[in-house]
């Protein structure tokens, strides 16, 4: 009798063993901008206490695997002015348009799957860059402290005084970009809060 109960067990553990794995488990997170209407960031910055931004999604398209994400700027009258478009596909993050081509600094945000040590190419304020993923690390904003992949994109200057331009940005799951440095000093964008949308 202990000999059939062990060889019934020993077959139920094969049959799990040999179970397919479903195939969403197998794919990792890529939810590294929200995709819900009405989410809104606010970032300030660490060296201008008058300086703020609010952000907010305001329509969303789903265009074959990707997701087109249109996102606005509150203003002081309380309209909402066009800010970016991004897009969020299986191959990664990218920044398809802006109000403004002067701070054009990165046009692909992340590459997906996340792999430190990959590079690509960017546009950085209208020349060619390259940006390397810097793997994941601890980021302490206003808003909390996260696990974020670290992007820096880097750019070389027509002049020997200026060298390199360089931004850095912090990306986390479900919330998106909660900083960006700009160059080597410790200047930069930090979210101060985000609310998840309720809309899809």
């Amino acid at each position: 009798m202990a000999r059939l109960l062990t060889l019934l067990l020993f077959a139920m553990i094969s049959l799990v063993a040999a179970a397919p794995v479903p195939r969403e488990a197998k794919k990792p997170r890529t939810d590294y901008f929200p995709t819900q209407v009405g989410s809104k960031w606010i970032y300030k910055h660490t060296k201008n206490a008058e300086w703020q931004r609010t952000d907010v999604i305001t329509s969303v398209e789903q265009i074959d695997d990707a997701k087109i994400i249109y996102v606005g700027t509150l203003t002081e009258d309380g309209s909402v002015e066009h800010r970016e478009k991004m897009k969020l596909s299986p191959l990664g993050l990218f920044k398809m348009d802006l109000s403004d081509q002067e701070t054009d600094f990165l046009t692909r945000h992340l590459k997906f799957p996340i792999h430190s040590g990959d590079e690509w190419e960017c546009l950085m304020r209208g020349k060619m860059g390259t940006a390397t993923c810097e793997g994941i690390e601890e980021v302490d904003v206003p808003a909390g402290r996260y696990h974020a992949v670290k992007i820096v994109a880097r750019r070389k200057t027509e002049t020997i005084e200026l060298g390199e331009v360089e931004a850095t940005g912090w990306f986390v799951l479900g919330i998106g970009p909660v900083k960006w440095g700009f160059g080597s000093g410790d200047a930069a964008e930090v979210l101060h809060s985000f609310t998840a949308g309720p809309g899809k």
